[in-house]
C-alpha cells in the first residue's frame, strides 16, 4: 500500500511520466535461487544458458523511468 502510495504521489508531482510503470517483485520467492533473480532483474540474451530460447528483457529495462519496488528484500540476505 505505502509502495502504491509512493508512486501515485510520484506521478502527481510529475516526478515519474504518467505511464510510466510500477513493477512489484517478491523477492522472497527468490531467496534460494539468486541466479533466477539476476535473470529476471537484468535479462538475457537467446542462447545465454540452457532454456534461453529467445531475449528477454530485465524488470529493470522495463521499470525504467518508473517504480520497481522489491517487496520481500530482506529474504534474499545471504
Amino acid at each position: 500500500m505505502i509502495a502504491s502510495c509512493v508512486e501515485e504521489y510520484a506521478r502527481h508531482q510529475n516526478i515519474i511520466k504518467s505511464n510510466a510503470k510500477m513493477i512489484a517483485v517478491n523477492c522472497s520467492e527468490y531467496a534460494n535461487n539468486p541466479e533466477l533473480l539476476t535473470d529476471n532483474l537484468f535479462g538475457h540474451v537467446k542462447g545465454a544458458y540452457t532454456g534461453a530460447e529467445e531475449n528477454q528483457e530485465g524488470l529493470l529495462s522495463l521499470a525504467n523511468e518508473g517504480v520497481l519496488f522489491l517487496d520481500e528484500v530482506h529474504c534474499l540476505e545471504a
